[in-house]
């Protein structure tokens, strides 16, 4: 539409198809575009173009709007995001920036966070936002598909006037499976997941024992045999440092314990990253491995041999989760001795930045107490995920503006604590929440803030969604200036310290 002055709020109210959001007006090459919001909280697109042709390809009702306009009321729906992308490809997932911060904003509530994560991070400019980004198993909990995630998020960009640059993240993928129906839906950044081919045994196995796990190690797949590893990876490795070089010494015994550790992970996700290479082409998607979720700790040494063996293997990471010291539990602060993190990470942020790629904090909703000195010691080439805070965000509206439902939707989730945790890392005890009865509708709130009460209701997500979504949405739709301005307050404070 060059040369023709771009269409205004007046204009889109024209449609008669509900109220025109104000910032989500934008023109694309050939077509003016807006977001209505309808009476009953739903969106559409409001489309206008000066040719049948700019709009074919979309389904909707049309308008005639005079001045040589043709117009369309069409549904912000799966088919009608994907002739958008097709038209304008600056609304694609683009592939993660190599260097500075970058934040994941996971969302479990068809992509309403996004808004306030949006809104977040164009108060701190460099941080890049990955904005579409859930796991398989968030997915199968509350029936949400890697495409209804990227469509959802979209959405919510377009509805708030987002005109930079976003990634997709294909989070906590376990199999070649999964990566290939990320890929099919559009994302850009693939989390590779290899906790189940960790060997825990390794930490613990005598030196007998370890010998005997050395043979079952897969080393056909790291393409290396024994001897070379065992004979390449007993070394002094110099680690760059904010103040200076500093050594790590990698022992006989450490190097036998990571492989025996890591070797089926590393070869997994080896697998992994060459399938997804064969399906987006080099250069056109990024790479992480994740082993955060497994029992024990990643030493530094066995950091840097994971790391080592995918360079040898042809792997191109973006970043790397490791299992760090201390807890990284769901939905609250950083549990363990702060110093001792600190010794410890500054030498897996030293391995990360001698590979040139970036440490990425998994669990990383509310660890704002580390978040200074994670930032300090990475120089903020760093990633950071979180998920399960957002959605937190959600029920501390749904407190405020429904209390009763609130109520209902707690102890729902309290009776589920010990089916619910059973997967996640976390300490809550349910005997430290605070009795509810007597409790006035003001103070409801308090509890997602108490640390016990919050993570009953993280780790219940799935069953509380599964049961109220139909009676959540509405709340969230009706009082969404409530949700989207404490959103964005809560996780201006997780971006911050990175900007």
């Amino acid at each position: 539409m060059t040369g023709s002055a771009p269409l205004t709020v007046d204009d889109f109210a024209n449609f008669g198809a509900g109220i025109p959001i104000p910032v989500s007006i934008r023109r694309l090459e050939q077509i003016d575009l807006a977001v209505a919001r309808m009476e009953d909280g739903c969106r559409q697109l409001l489309l206008a173009a000066r040719s049948d042709e700019a709009l074919s390809g979309f389904a909707g009702e049309g308008r005639e709007l005079g001045a040589g306009r043709r117009g369309l009321v069409a549904s912000l729906d799966a088919a009608n995001l994907d002739r958008l992308r097709s038209v304008a490809p600056e609304l694609r997932p683009v592939v993660p920036p190599k260097e500075g911060a970058s934040f994941g904003g996971g969302c479990r509530m068809n992509g309403t966070a996004t808004r306030g994560h949006a809104q977040a991070l164009a108060r701190t400019p460099g941080i890049h936002g990955v904005y579409a980004q859930q796991s398989v198993r968030e997915n199968t909990r509350i029936g949400r598909t890697a495409r209804s995630v990227h469509d959802d998020t979209l959405a919510n960009l377009l509805e708030v006037g987002f005109t930079g640059t976003f990634t997709a993240d294909a989070d906590h993928n376990k199999t070649i499976e999964d990566a290939a129906t990320y890929h099919a839906a559009g994302y850009t950044l693939f989390t590779c997941d290899p906790g189940d081919h960790v060997d825990d045994r390794a930490d613990t196995a005598t030196a007998t024992e370890l010998e005997e796990l050395l043979d079952d190690v897969p080393w056909p797949g790291l393409e290396i045999t024994r001897g070379d590893y065992l004979r390449s990876y007993e070394q002094k490795v110099t680690l760059p440092a904010l103040d200076g070089a500093q050594e790590l010494n990698i022992s006989a015994e450490d190097a036998r314990r990571a492989v025996v550790k890591y070797g089926r992970a590393i070869a997994h996700a080896a697998s992994m990253y060459r399938h997804v290479a064969g399906l987006a082409g080099a250069g056109a998607f990024a790479f992480e491995a994740s082993v955060d979720e497994t029992e024990n700790p990643t030493s530094p040494a066995e950091h840097y041999i994971f790391a080592s063996l995918l360079k040898h293997l042809g792997v191109e990471l973006w970043s790397l989760a490791p299992r760090f010291v201390g807890r990284f539990e769901k939905g609250i602060d950083f549990v363990g001795n702060v110093d001792q993190f600190r010794t410890d990470f500054a030498l897996q942020a030293a391995v990360a930045h001698l590979f040139g790629y970036k440490v990425s904090i998994h669990s990383g909703s509310d660890k704002l107490s580390v978040y200074p000195l994670i930032a300090e010691q990475t120089r903020c080439d760093v990633h950071v995920k979180t998920a399960g805070t957002s959605y937190l965000i959600a029920l501390e509206t749904v407190a405020l503006e429904a209390p009763d439902l609130f109520r209902e939707v707690f102890e729902f989730g309290y009776g589920l604590w010990e089916e619910a945790r059973a997967t996640y890392h976390v300490s809550a005890e349910p005997a430290a929440v605070p009795p509810r009865e007597g409790m006035r509708d003001e103070e409801l709130r308090l509890l997602l803030w108490q640390r016990d009460a919050r993570q009953i209701l993280h780790v219940a997500f799935g069953h509380i969604l599964r049961e109220f979504s139909d009676r959540l949405w509405p709340v969230l739709r009706a009082h969404e200036r409530v949700h989207d301005d404490l959103m964005l307050a809560h996780i201006y404070r997780h971006v911050r310290p990175f900007a």
